[in-house]
């Protein structure tokens, strides 16, 4: 009896992590990809910027896309991703890996994307901010050095943990296997990062 328990907490937990992993990517990981191109937009001005946020927010349905595409994801993500940091015990002494150096920076910058987040929610549909355009939103708070630090380690926590994240997908799905495609395709995520990070510096510079 008492092995059946374990076999069926296995499985659970076996289907969590995969449901967590797809999260990751489909949809957030696309989210993150149209976030950042988006607010990239600024480079071109303030009313290029507001045309395409005034687009976005004219889709049919948004509430919808919001909801089930984004914030109940987000959260399952989120979530499950904290429990996961939480359970991680420390290995970096016998295993100072890079890969097992990748596995603790995705874990603690997931802890810093969460935090983010729940400022950047509450700060710009709450209190002051709320009333101002989106763009005034991002110059306003950029104006504050600490903030834009912490949006700059956001933004930069934000694009690591999902380029990160897809070379966990594709060895976790059984996407890529074997050592040597797992090397270039480490190789690859890390160009993707660095190509995002572009777009997320232009976005910065932007916005100031």
């Amino acid at each position: 009896m008492q092995a059946q328990v374990q076999t069926q907490t296995s499985f659970k937990g076996f289907y969590s992590r995969k449901l967590h992993s797809l999260l990751g990517v489909i949809p957030l990981g696309l989210f993150i990809f149209e976030h950042v191109f988006m607010n990239s937009l600024a480079y071109y001005g303030q009313e290029t910027f507001m045309a395409a946020v005034e687009m976005l927010h004219s889709l049919p349905f948004l509430w919808v896309l919001e909801v089930f595409l984004i914030a109940l994801p987000l959260t399952y993500h989120a979530l499950f991703g904290l429990y996961l940091a939480y359970q991680a015990g420390p290995s970096l002494k016998e295993y100072p890996t890079m890969r097992n150096w990748m596995f603790y920076l995705q874990r603690i910058s997931g802890v810093v994307i969460f935090i983010f987040v729940l400022y950047h929610v509450i700060s710009f549909n709450f209190g002051p901010l709320a009333e101002l355009s989106a763009y005034e939103k991002v110059t306003t708070s950029f104006t504050n050095p600490l903030l834009l630090s912490f949006y700059v380690l956001g933004l930069t926590s934000a694009i690591f943990h999902f380029v990160n994240g897809l070379w966990g997908f594709a060895i976790n799905w059984g996407i890529i296997t074997g050592t040597r495609a797992q090397r270039v395709f480490s190789y690859l995520t890390m160009g993707a990062f660095v190509i995002f990070m572009a777009f997320g510096i232009r976005m910065v510079l932007s916005f100031l």
